[in-house]
This record gives C-alpha cells, structure tokens and sequence, in this order.
C-alpha cells in the first residue's frame, strides 16, 4: 500500500509523523475544530506531544495528513475499537467546501486495514457539516443521536 496517494483533484493522504506535531496542535485547537470537537476544551502542546506520542505508536490507531495540492489542510483519523472502526477528520476552514473532506473520508475508509465490519463517527449534534459530509459518505445515525454508523463494503 502506497503511505500517499493523490487523485485528480488534488487530495492526498500521507501517513503522518512526528514532523507534523505543529500542525495537527495548531488544527485540534483552531476555534472551529474545537466548537466542533466532543471536548472543546483547548490542548496544551505538552498534552498535544504526549497524544501524539502515543497514538504514532499506537497499533490500534491511523492518523492520516490530508493535503490539497500538496499543502496539509486536515487530518483523518482511524481507531479499531472491539468491533467497530471510529473515523474522525478535521479540515482547515480553507479547506472546506471543496469536496476535500468526502474524498479523505473515502480514501481513509478504503486504505482501512482493520479486520472490523462497521465505520462509526462521534459528531455533536450542532455539527451540521459533519453530520451532512458523513451523511452524504453513507452513514446513518444510530439510535444514539451522536454517533453514526456504515456498515464495511468489500
């Protein structure tokens, strides 16, 4: 598996690394990431570095970069749980709009290499655009109102 791949429009996932600390901190607290976010609280870059430290070695878990025209605008973010895949994805307000976050979302989904049978996202109620991006991927809301599910395709 390619750790990049890029489609006609411009929107690529990279695996990402230590080397993209700064960027995922300034985006996980960026005012419309952290409205969005179940906890809005801001993060400090110690706990930012001790997460990221983790979850880079963490098996259980895929963070990808989303770039757009090889400029980082987002993160997409895997974790295998007992028997569901949470997915996660955050995007640059100069990204938004574009179709970037349905194509990282499918692409993510695709490179998925977990052996798990359903896709679920945590969205708060007031996210409207992430409820109509996962919405418009496929996902349904569950009889919990804040997650919605899609079952794995082949």
């Amino acid at each position: 598996m390619n750790p990049s791949s890029q489609d006609k429009e411009g929107t690529s996932l990279r695996c990402a690394t230590w080397t993209d600390s700064q960027f995922l901190f300034a985006l996980r607290n960026a005012p419309e990431i952290r409205i969005a976010s179940l906890n809005s609280a801001p993060v400090s870059l110690v706990d930012h570095l001790a997460w990221l430290n983790r979850s880079l070695l963490d098996p259980t878990r895929r963070i990808w970069i989303i770039e757009w025209n090889g400029e980082a605008v987002g993160m997409v973010r895997l974790d295998a749980l007992f028997d569901t895949i949470e997915i996660s994805i955050a995007l640059c307000s100069s990204a938004r709009g574009k179709g970037i976050g349905r194509t990282a979302l499918a692409k993510a989904m695709q490179k998925n290499r977990y052996e798990k049978d359903t896709f679920t996202a945590n969205i708060k109620g007031n996210n409207a655009i992430s409820i109509a991006l996962f919405r418009q991927s496929g996902f349904m809301q569950s009889r919990n109102p804040l997650i919605y599910i899609k079952p794995r395709t082949q």
